[in-house]
């Protein structure tokens, strides 16, 4: 009888046991699947506090599981982003990266995680490289060693190809740097997220698609990296890289570009002014050219100059005219006092004249009837004194 109950409690103990387990272990994988989701959101808003509230998660779980791999992982690529932002400056870049590069050696030879835990050591020891370059022989040789160990294991991981392109889009040519070859990486990264399957790591897409859009644009493809950085966008709306740097950035660079090739494109004349008929050589003529009615009527010019006077005739030359509508007004200041002298009747008593030799009545004449097309590189303008 008593062998009966002890057999009965045993194996109820050994039933609770499980349950407690299986209820331990459900913990643990919700609290990593919730630390993920943190650092998602963390990457899309570039957030440091959700990288750090996410860390509070993977420890949580490794505290209950110690050496559970993905909860190492992610830590560890928390810890990397940390290193990328402004919080992995100064005194805790040493310290978020030697406890990232830490936790990635102990998953490195764990099956399923060898050629991501590799990938991402490569990424961190990057980091390493833009912050000293003194070492950079060394480091880009572990760099490329350690994606060459990752792709070793996984030819098919995107995230080896990712940090390949990185690698190659920061290396100076002279030492076998390529944005082109980078392109290639992220080309080849893309579609293989969409097939990637079977150890939940879930980072990279969005990132590949913010570096293709940067090497396109290094490769004066502004268009096509408009369009990634669209693409991107359309997958997550509030990707804050590509929503509030990178695109603003480019479709700046877009506008300038049009702007400066409108500009050179733009058809330009050298206009060649003779007034002729003067009253005599004192003073000087000025003349004032208008490329619309407005500014014909209240006297600010387009362009302007004031000339000297020889034998009766003063002549003006006004270079990069673009092509299009204008008119002139020119008056003989005879004293240099900067105005047309007018009689107690308000009668001109220095000469003047418009373009068209086109006069007013009781005033200047109208700009409708002054106008003059230039359409030629070169156009000659005569006008008589009146």
């Amino acid at each position: 009888m008593k062998a009966k109950v002890f057999l009965i409690l045993t194996v109820l103990f050994g039933l609770i046991s499980v349950s407690l387990g299986q209820t331990k272990q459900s913990g643990v994988n919700e609290l990593i699947q919730k630390a993920i989701h943190t650092s998602k959101e963390a990457f899309v808003k570039y957030d440091t506090n959700l990288y750090k509230q996410s860390i509070g998660l993977c420890e949580r779980a490794l505290s209950a599981d110690p050496q559970n791999p993905l909860a190492k992982y992610y830590l560890a690529y928390n810890q990397y982003r940390l290193l990328i932002m402004p919080a992995g400056n100064g005194n805790l870049f040493d310290d978020y990266f030697s406890k990232s590069v830490e936790n990635l050696k102990s998953i490195s030879n764990i099956k399923g995680f060898e050629s991501e835990a590799n990938a991402l050591l490569a990424a961190v020891y990057m980091m390493k490289l833009a912050r000293n370059q003194s070492e950079a022989p060394a480091i880009a040789q572990k760099v490329y060693a350690l994606l060459g160990k990752a792709q070793a294991y996984d030819s098919l991981n995107p995230r080896v190809y990712l940090v390949k392109g990185i690698m190659l889009f920061h290396t100076p040519k002279m030492f076998g740097g390529s944005i082109q070859k980078a392109l290639d990486n992220f080309n080849k990264a893309i579609p293989l997220f969409k097939n990637k399957t079977g150890n939940s790591v879930e980072w990279g897409y969005l990132e590949t698609l913010a570096w293709k859009g940067q090497a396109l644009t290094k490769l004066n493809k502004p268009q096509k990296a408009e369009e990634v950085y669209n693409k991107a966008l359309k997958t997550e709306p509030e990707f804050s890289w590509i929503k509030h740097v990178l695109l603003p950035a480019l479709q700046k660079q877009i506008s300038e570009s049009a702007s400066k090739r409108s500009l050179n494109n733009k058809q330009v004349s050298t206009l060649n002014i003779i007034i002729k008929n003067l009253s005599n050589n004192k003073g000087n003529v000025r003349i004032g050219l208008s490329n619309s009615e407005e500014s014909y009527e209240s006297n600010i010019f387009f362009k302007r100059a004031a000339v000297n006077i020889k034998n009766q005739t003063a002549k003006c030359t006004f270079k990069n005219v673009p092509y299009g509508t204008y008119a002139i007004k020119f008056y003989h200041d005879e004293n240099k006092n900067k105005e047309l002298d007018k009689n107690m009747f308000g009668m001109p008593t220095e000469d003047y004249g418009f373009s068209n030799d086109a006069t007013g009545n009781f005033g200047p004449a109208s700009f409708e009837d002054a106008k003059f097309t230039v359409n030629k590189k070169v156009l000659i303008i005569k006008m008589n004194a009146q």
